[in-house]
C-alpha cells in the first residue's frame, strides 16, 4: 500500500489533529512562558473563567455564539497586588475587560436572536489565574518581585468568583471623562438583594451562598462575591454552578471541576 508523505497530505487539504490540550498553556507550558494571547485565553476563556450571552429579558444565552472568541484579560492599571479575598485592585484589574459588547442578531437560518449582553465569570482566587494577573500586571518582573511572590503564595479564604459586564459604551460613560456622568454601581441595598439570590450549586449538597458582595469600577463595572471554604468544593461534586440575578438578568454557568485541576491539584 502507497504511503503518502505529510507534504502531500498538506497539499491535499488534509489537516492532521492537533493533540489534545495543544492550545491549553494552563497544562503546555509554564507561567513564565505564557504569552500576552495566553494571559488573555486564561484570564477570559478557560476552565476558570468563562463567557456567558445573556439575552436582554434575563435568557441566559451561555454557550451560543461562538463561546471561542477572543477577549482582554485581567492587566493594566496600577501595580498593586492585592489578595483576590479583596475587592480593591485599582484599575478594574481584579475584574480586568473583555472582548465584545452588544450581541445577537442573525444567528444564520433566517433566525433572529435577541441582543445579548457578554459577561465572564472568574474564579479570581484560583491559582492560575492569580498567576495570569500577576504576569498581565507585571510582565516580566513577575518572576523577580517579591510582591508578586507574597500575592502568589497566599493562601485564599474564599472562593472569590467575578461577574464581569461588558465594557462601557462610550467617553460620555467612562470614569472623569469630561462633561460626562460616572454610571453609578448598585446601592447597598442592591448589593444586599443580590446577594440573597447568588450561590454556588452542588447535586446533593446545600447551596453556598457569598459572604460578601462588593463592586470594582474600572473599564467594566465587576461584581465580586466571596464564598465560605467551611463546606469544601471537591472533585467528588463533579460540577457546580455559579447563579446570581441582577435585577431582570439571570447569570448561571457551571463549571467541570475534573477540567480545573493545575498541579495535580483542584485550583479554585
Amino acid at each position: 500500500m502507497m504511503r503518502l508523505s505529510r507534504r502531500v497530505l498538506l497539499a491535499a487539504g488534509f489537516v492532521p489533529a492537533l493533540p489534545l490540550g495543544a492550545e491549553e498553556p494552563w497544562k503546555a507550558k509554564n507561567p513564565s512562558e505564557w504569552t500576552d494571547k495566553e494571559l488573555n485565553k486564561i484570564l477570559s476563556d478557560s476552565p476558570w473563567a468563562q463567557k456567558v450571552e445573556v439575552a436582554i429579558g434575563g435568557v441566559p444565552m451561555s454557550g451560543m455564539g461562538g463561546g471561542r472568541r477572543g477577549g482582554r484579560g485581567g492587566g493594566g492599571g496600577g501595580a498593586s497586588l492585592p489578595s483576590a479575598d479583596q475587592s480593591g485592585p485599582g484599575g478594574g484589574g481584579m475584574g480586568g475587560g473583555m472582548g465584545g459588547g452588544m450581541g445577537g442578531g442573525d444567528m444564520g437560518g433566517g433566525s433572529m436572536m435577541s441582543p445579548t449582553i457578554p459577561f465572564v465569570i472568574r474564579w479570581v482566587s484560583a491559582a492560575p489565574v492569580k498567576e495570569a494577573f500577576v504576569r498581565a500586571r507585571l510582565g516580566k518582573e513577575a518572576d523577580t518581585s517579591p510582591q508578586a511572590k507574597e500575592y502568589l503564595d497566599r493562601a485564599e479564604p474564599h472562593y472569590v468568583i467575578a461577574v464581569i459586564g461588558p465594557p462601557r459604551g462610550g467617553p460620555q460613560q467612562r470614569e472623569g471623562a469630561p462633561g460626562g456622568q460616572q454610571r453609578q454601581g448598585p446601592s447597598e441595598e442592591m448589593k444586599q438583594k443580590i446577594k440573597a439570590v447568588t450561590f454556588l450549586h452542588r447535586k446533593g449538597k446545600p447551596d453556598v451562598h457569598p459572604e460578601v458582595v462588593e463592586v470594582v469600577q474600572g473599564s467594566a463595572q465587576t461584581m465580586v462575591f466571596r464564598f465560605p471554604r467551611t463546606d469544601e468544593i471537591t472533585l467528588d461534586d463533579k460540577d457546580v454552578e455559579f447563579s446570581t440575578k441582577m435585577g431582570s438578568i439571570d447569570i448561571k454557568r457551571k463549571f467541570k471541576l475534573k477540567e480545573m485541576v493545575w498541579h495535580g491539584k483542584l485550583a479554585l
